[in-house]
């Protein structure tokens, strides 16, 4: 098949401050197999040498677009301007972090899946993840989406969010994991919508948004790397614990769209006791008052305000689960395990799969 035969694909990278890593990113898109590509980066007035990376590889490609903000935008209004400059030709948009990196047939498979499934929304495929929250010379290696069924290609959007919603499948959908095609952005005002009060679950909000109307292709093969580390917006979000509450607005915006009604009701009481045990484990914590204020008011928000003379029976219960369970658990003990660990591996968190913590990442 000729180059001109196959459809164009808009790589796009909004960057701040990612002058660490922009050059790998940059060198595993010029190292890809399929060659129909458009790679746009946004410079959202970095400090660092991010603009000059980009520029420099602009100079000597000339399917490299670099665009340098007037003025610094937030996380989100970035990655939606960034999404908006894509090309009125370009059928399929594979965003790609500025920390992350793609395998040399990455695009090639993703292409291919889409063309193969015409139905599909999204494809995605399995992610290998490194995390390195310290000076050590090797990360901790881990394979995302591993548990997907091997023997599916293509799932139905509806049945895919009916069981990541119950717990059933543990999927990323990060902005890099994931090729989505343009119409599906052509259509909306912004792809990423904050308005809802969904900031570090925006990925997993735009992905049950494409699923309502369409279906998911998966590719058995690791065609994407990502990292975590102690700059990336995933861990800071982590640290404030986000996960709980945007759990609850997840279920509030889609339960009633993929689940049924006693499905919802079951699901939205799991994790309201997850949120309290949370709580429990974080009396623990010595949590200062900022911490409590901002959980006091979420709760609120969804009509379960924090008792807290109820607070002692809650970690009461977390000690009982943890000296009589498994030794493994009893390191949660440790005031620093009150706050779930940086998650973006299905390793963790399985009997608990949807509060799974969203890999957004540092670029604003």
């Amino acid at each position: 098949m000729s180059l001109a035969q196959t459809p164009l694909v808009n790589v796009v990278t909004p960057v701040y401050n990612g002058a660490r890593y922009l050059a790998s990113c940059i060198e595993s898109v010029l190292g890809q197999a399929y060659q129909n590509w458009e790679y746009i980066i946004v410079d959202n007035c970095s400090t660092d040498d991010s603009l000059e990376i980009a520029q420099s590889y602009a100079r000597r490609e000339p399917r490299i677009r670099v665009h340098s903000n007037q003025e610094h935008l937030g996380a989100v209004a970035n990655w939606n301007y960034s999404v908006s400059q894509i090309s009125s030709q370009s059928q399929l948009c594979k965003v790609l972090h500025a920390d992350d990196w793609l395998f040399p047939e990455c695009l090639q498979r993703m292409v291919e899946a889409a063309q193969a499934h015409p139905s599909a929304a999204i494809v995605s495929s399995y992610v290998l993840l490194e995390k390195n929250f310290s000076d050590r010379p090797t990360p901790e290696r881990s394979v995302l989406n591993a548990e997907f069924p091997y023997s599916t290609q293509l799932q139905p959007g509806r049945e895919l969010g009916r069981s990541y919603l119950l717990g059933d499948v543990y999927l990323t959908f990060a902005p890099s994991t994931i090729l989505i095609r343009c119409d599906s952005i052509r259509r909306r005002d912004r792809l990423y919508d904050d308005s809802t009060g969904i900031y570090a679950a925006l990925d997993r909000q735009v992905a049950l948004e494409l699923l309502e109307n369409g279906d998911f292709a998966f590719v058995h093969q690791v065609l994407v790397g990502a990292r975590e580390h102690v700059a990336s917006l995933t861990s800071k979000i982590n640290q404030h614990s986000l996960r709980y509450p945007e759990t609850l607005r997840l279920l509030r915006r889609f339960g009633h769209i993929y689940l049924s009604d006693a499905e919802y009701d079951l699901r939205w009481k799991h994790a309201i006791s997850v949120y309290s045990s949370f709580l429990g484990r974080s009396v623990f914590a010595r949590r200062k008052k900022g911490f409590w204020s901002f959980h006091r008011e979420q709760l609120r928000e969804f009509g379960s305000p924090i008792r807290f003379f109820a607070l002692p029976t809650h970690a009461a219960r977390e000690v009982w689960r943890i000296l009589t369970g498994p030794l493994i658990l009893r390191p949660a003990l440790d005031p620093r395990a009150a706050s779930p660990p940086p998650d973006r591996s299905p390793r963790s968190s399985r009997l608990d799969p949807v509060h799974r913590p969203s890999p957004a990442k540092d670029e604003s």
